[in-house]
């Protein structure tokens, strides 16, 4: 993923830069303030883009409910509320809306799932189940208050639903076996999940109105952002991105077990993931970085150890449940940290050209028009602060936290040598060289994968190149 701060004189643009690289880009917020002497522990399932959050506690026997597991609805203007019981049963809950309502599940004396609503105000709503279903779940929730989730049936099959005020609950049918499970919703009432088929198998689905199920590839579906976009994983549990009309996209990370819990609309998966020693720990993947466990994008000294990544919105603020020292397992919520700024001064006959926080990725690119392709990385332009001849001062300068153009190759002669090197110096690429272009044969250069090279002017006539 690419992404820039920008500073075009004399205005100044900063767009948020993604937590990539190893750097502190997360502040740490616990969901508790005071942690009531009856709740063991909490975890935060789900976040709105208004700032809901939802989760579940898991009490002791002196829990006001008198049940071990309780919702809670948490906002930063009023703090974290536990809603109680459902008609006496513990129940949790998984996703919530802009509204505050949240959706869920409860567990009956007999074991049976109960799918449920919450509204603020309203209180609990059931949401029944589909003709002779003997359990429902409650996943994700949208915008308009519907619900996707599983019914579950006496012969042990299992059928997606979708919930909406004034029709129920509508069965999605199924790709090709007898099992669906449904559990990610957006904005536009789209359903994502997964549906196996006779042979076992699995395969990723996306549900729209009017069109019904369409076949997303091999896979498990477990999340959807508003963009139609789902996100899952494979058989072998490595995170997976599914779009229709495409080929499923494997994310690369560590070896281990992945789940993916959800989805934002800037294709952002975050979740968990257990390794072969049995370790858990909270993760965000993208396309083009992989997978980074959130512990590395954290403050070293906060006592947090993040085990799962369950919810994150579109302001990429993230949801989960992590242990903290003191305090054992408790709900916590991901702040992005600002981006650095750029500040530019005047010191004599100098531009000098400094930026904070000091991240490790970011370089400063300078130009003189406001082209894609215009734009040079700065000399020393990976450290601030930088120092330029007021003269040489481009017009325009950004932050860049990946270059948007190739190494520019530059020759300068240097006694009886000829030194050649390149900028950005990036990984991966080789200096090659030709005697003629007519018929080129192009040959590494001795030392040719670090810039500069030195070579001698008697072996530097011809033509060079750079390979990636």
């Amino acid at each position: 993923m690419k992404s820039m701060i920008v500073l075009v004189l004399p205005a100044l643009a900063l767009p948020a830069l993604p937590a990539w690289g190893w750097d502190i880009r997360y502040n740490v917020v616990p969901l508790e303030s005071q942690r009531a002497p009856w709740v063991a522990f909490t975890r935060a399932t789900d976040i709105s883009d208004s700032g809901w959050v939802t989760g579940w506690s898991y009490n002791g026997p002196q829990a006001p409910s008198g049940v071990y597991l309780t919702p809670f609805l948490y906002h930063p203007t009023t703090g974290m509320a536990d809603l109680g019981s459902y008609a006496g049963l513990p129940a949790s809950g998984h996703g919530v809306n802009d509204a505050g309502q949240i959706s869920g599940t409860a567990q009956a004396n007999d074991d049976r799932d109960i799918a449920f609503r919450y509204t603020p105000g309203v209180g609990y709503e059931s949401l029944g189940s589909l003709p002779g279903s003997s359990a429902a779940a409650g996943a994700r929730i949208n915008a308009r208050g519907q619900v996707a989730g599983i019914n579950e049936f006496p012969d042990g099959r299992w059928l997606g639903f979708r919930y909406t005020d004034g029709v129920g609950l509508q069965d999605l049918g199924h790709l090709g076996g007898n099992d669906t499970t449904a559990i990610g919703i957006n904005d536009s009432g789209w359903v994502a999940g997964s549906s196996t088929f006779p042979d076992g198998g699995s395969h990723a689905f996306l549900w729209k109105d009017g069109v019904g199920m369409i076949d997303l590839g091999v896979g498990i579906g477990t999340a959807l952002n508003n963009l139609g976009v789902v996100g899952g994983r494979s058989y072998d549990g490595q995170p997976m991105i599914f779009r229709e009309g495409q080929a499923p996209v494997t994310v690369a990370g560590p070896p281990g077990m992945y789940y993916v819990s959800d989805i934002n609309d800037q294709n952002v998966l975050v979740g968990g993931i257990t390794f072969n020693n049995g370790i858990m720990r909270a993760y965000l993947a993208t396309e083009a970085d992989g997978v980074v466990l959130l512990n590395d994008l954290i403050p070293p000294d906060s006592g947090w150890d993040l085990i799962y990544g369950l919810g994150i919105n579109n302001h990429g603020q993230i949801v989960g449940e992590g242990y903290r020292q003191g305090y054992g397992a408790m709900a916590y919520r991901l702040d992005p940290v600002p981006p650095p700024t750029l500040r530019i001064e005047l010191q004599g006959t100098n531009v000098v050209i400094s930026w904070a926080p000091h991240w490790s990725r970011p370089v400063l690119e300078a130009a003189e028009v406001m082209e894609p392709t215009a734009w040079r990385a700065v000399p020393g332009g990976d450290t601030s602060p930088v120092v330029l001849p007021a003269r040489d001062a481009a017009r325009f300068f950004r932050l860049n936290s990946q270059p948007t153009y190739p190494p520019r190759l530059s020759l300068q002669p240097a006694g009886p040598h000829l030194v050649v090197s390149w900028t950005p110096v990036e990984p991966g690429y080789v200096l090659e060289s030709s005697p003629s272009l007519s018929a080129p044969v192009w040959t590494p250069v001795p030392g040719g994968t670090n810039s500069p090279v030195t070579v001698p002017n008697a072996a530097a006539s011809g033509f060079f190149r750079l390979r990636k």
